[in-house]
């Protein structure tokens, strides 16, 4: 499941890296939280935005968001998490069939959004 909220504020990610020791990772137009409790991956943006995955329920993924405001509080940005929301939920399971997902793509145009080339 994928998760994402607003912070209210913007956030200098460098402040980030620098004051987590070692929990954060600063990636090209963002911050890498790496939690242990909810075990979860989150991504900060400058702009205030965080995305939260690595939980298994929407309860789980807001616990997650809400330990990132926590840590931002605990090192002084002015933040609090609003407008949480569920952004993706990924499943799978065995059809007991090889699925062609090209050829469905090919065969149903009006409903297939993408098929990226993963899918080939």
């Amino acid at each position: 499941m994928v998760g994402s909220g607003r912070l209210g504020n913007k956030i200098v990610l460098q402040d980030v890296v620098n004051k987590t020791n070692k929990r954060a990772e600063m990636r090209k137009n963002c911050v890498l939280l790496k939690l242990t409790h909810p075990k979860s991956s989150a991504m900060l943006f400058p702009s205030g935005k965080v995305v939260c995955t690595g939980q298994s329920t929407e309860e789980g993924l807001k616990a997650a968001a809400q330990k990132v405001a926590q840590l931002l509080k605990h090192i002084d940005f002015h933040v609090s998490l609003s407008d949480f929301q569920l952004e993706n939920v990924i499943g799978r399971a065995d059809a007991g069939f090889r699925i062609l997902v090209e050829e469905l793509a090919l065969r149903y145009p009006d409903v297939t959004t993408v098929c990226l080339p993963a899918c080939t």
